[in-house]
């Protein structure tokens, strides 16, 4: 069976912050120092994730007992993405970030913003993303990138991209 996405629960922080750490020191850990590593993993950590929760939409993906996905909304901005890098490259995180880009429209955001690492700029491009601009935090570099959504949804029998795009 699939992983399937679901949104996170209180008791997926530990969890949830372990993945995050994992992805980081085996996917991220070519394109970043350490100093911006431990940053993002301090960042991140169960309790900060407990509380993230009080003002993010906040997404899981499971495999059975295990969290192998996550991803968030904040406002219009995506924030932590992570995919277990056992698990990549199999849908896992098209299917989270169509679940916080479902979620930005239900709450009629116009677009979604951002920070990409650098590793990931090519899945972001492929599901719909464009580069906006660089940014550097310290010496690590990152990528700002945005989706807008169509003014109106396609319903079946429209034709797909008769809507007109908005940033």
């Amino acid at each position: 069976m699939g992983a399937h996405i679901r949104a996170f629960e209180i008791a997926d922080a530990t969890s949830v912050s372990s993945l995050i750490s994992t992805t980081l020191r085996i996917s991220n850990v070519k394109d970043y120092p350490e100093d911006f590593l431990s940053k993002v993993e301090a960042s991140l950590t169960p309790p900060s994730l407990r509380e993230l929760a009080k003002e993010r939409v906040i997404r899981v993906a499971v495999e059975g007992n295990s969290i192998v996905g996550t991803a968030s909304l904040g406002g219009d901005q995506v924030h932590a993405v992570f995919v277990h890098p056992a698990r990549q490259g199999r849908g896992i995180g098209r299917r989270l970030m169509e679940a916080v880009e479902s979620e930005a429209r239900a709450r009629g955001k116009r677009a979604l913003i951002l920070y990409a690492s650098v590793s990931a700029v090519s899945f972001y491009e492929a599901n719909g993303w464009r580069t906006v601009r660089e940014h550097r935090d310290g010496d690590a570099r990152l990528v700002v990138m945005t989706k807008p959504f169509s003014e109106q949804r396609t319903h079946p029998g429209n034709r797909a991209g008769s809507a007109d795009a908005t940033v």
